[in-house]
């Protein structure tokens, strides 16, 4: 639906990209009459249904001499192993033992039921010797009834059709963002004038202006943890959201401020594809440098611009658990004075150390340590007593601490 509604719009997607959806002929796909119809009306689909084949690249069906994002599936596969199907198998044997790595570097915790990652065809492998350029692997649950973790037995029917689409708009909209961002274009060479190493100027970053829009963002889904997912999946939707973007990350308003002033640099998980700051280990921290400098960058901008009240401090920062993924990274002002913080929960996420520093996971890392052990048991810090961020105060309920906030100067 996703490369469908990008083909629709007369954008995103080069013409001559090919997106081949690979699944071998018993898969149920091809039984959905509605899957297959949308799949055949995209100009840039190339679906194939392949059996036994001695030839890994006839398995999986890439056609000749187009550029070409492969989706899979790891189904099952633990730890991003080359086992199980032929097309997995096939897969891996193209990239020569390079792709798990990669993988294992965007997703140390392994494939999880409706979700996907995205990473680039290896350098020097045979499958982008093919044309390939970007590889995205979707999980989807498990529906065989005779084993023990089918989905259809422990969620029933409606949750497995929910992690089947999560699953697979998540791959097929990696592919759209990474279009979009100019990938397919700066991996052909195509770079445009003035453009970033990463396809948009940085120098965009030091002309922003802080116009937050007065309506509510649309959602994709009802699940609340991927309210982000409308930004990287559907940006046409929500353009008055967008800040900045590029290959890597967006910088959007959050739909949902808890500050005067509150923006959020949001990875593509094209670029790093982790839930929450507990997933990050030291090989994350190129990416975490990558999105502080941004956001360093985005709160100089905006800080002069914050509106009357917020002074200009501001603070950047992961909350230990977060509420939505895919990984962001919050750039706000610390007056926490907003209609849409109602709850202690809403305050405590930003008042106490459960809102973790940017600093200190930059530091972790770079000291080796991942960021786990670190953020462990903060989550009891939520329903603990209010007490003023400034000036320490204690508060009773949250009218008391609404009236105190703009008031407060501080320990002054």
């Amino acid at each position: 639906a996703a490369l469908a509604a990008a083909a629709a719009a007369g954008g995103g997607l080069p013409g001559d990209l090919r997106v081949v959806v690979a699944e071998p002929p018993a898969s149920a796909m091809w039984r959905d009459a509605a899957a297959v119809a949308v799949l055949e009306a995209c100009p840039h689909v190339h679906a194939v249904r392949r059996g036994v084949s001695t030839e890994c690249g006839e398995e999986i069906g890439l056609p000749p001499g187009a550029r070409t994002a492969v989706l899979a599936s790891p189904f099952n596969h633990r730890d991003y192993r080359a086992a199980g199907g032929l097309l997995n198998s096939s897969l891996h044997a193209l990239c020569g033992g390079a792709l798990r790595p990669l993988l294992r570097g965007a997703d140390p915790t392994g494939p999880s039921p409706g979700r996907a990652v995205a990473v680039p065809a290896p350098e020097g492998s045979a499958l982008r010797a093919r044309g390939v350029e970007l590889v995205v692997l979707a999980t989807p649950p498990c529906l065989a009834p005779d084993k023990g973790h089918c989905a259809l037995a422990q969620g029933g029917a409606e949750e497995a059709a929910r992690l089947v689409r999560q699953a697979l708009d998540e791959a097929l909209a990696a592919v759209v963002a990474w279009a979009d961002a100019g990938g397919a274009a700066r991996d052909a060479g195509r770079k445009q004038p003035g453009e970033g190493p990463h396809g948009a100027t940085p120098a965009e970053l030091d002309a922003l202006v802080f116009r937050p829009p007065s309506e509510r963002p649309p959602r994709l889904t009802s699940d609340t943890s991927r309210m982000l997912d409308v930004y990287l999946y559907r940006p046409d939707t929500v353009r008055e959201w967008v800040l900045w973007q590029d290959s890597r990350m967006i910088v959007i308003y959050d739909g949902y401020p808890k500050a005067r002033l509150h923006v959020l640099v949001v990875a593509r998980t094209s670029f790093l594809s982790v839930a929450g700051v507990s997933d990050l280990n030291p090989g994350h921290l190129p990416q975490i440098q990558a999105m502080g400098a941004v956001a360093r960058r985005v709160a100089r901008c905006l800080a002069p611009q914050a509106p009357p009240g917020a002074g200009t401090n501001v603070r950047l920062g992961f909350h230990a658990v977060p509420s939505l993924q895919p990984l962001h990274l919050h750039v706000l002002t610390d007056d926490l004075d907003s209609a849409c913080l109602k709850s202690k929960k809403h305050f405590n996420s930003f008042a106490t150390d459960f809102f973790v520093p940017l600093d200190s996971v930059e530091t972790w890392l770079g000291d080796g340590d991942p960021v786990a052990p670190h953020v462990r048991g903060l989550s009891r810090l939520l329903s603990g007593p209010l007490v003023c961020h400034k000036c320490s105060r204690p508060l009773a309920a949250m009218p008391e601490l609404k009236s105190h906030l703009p008031r407060c100067r501080g320990g002054a």
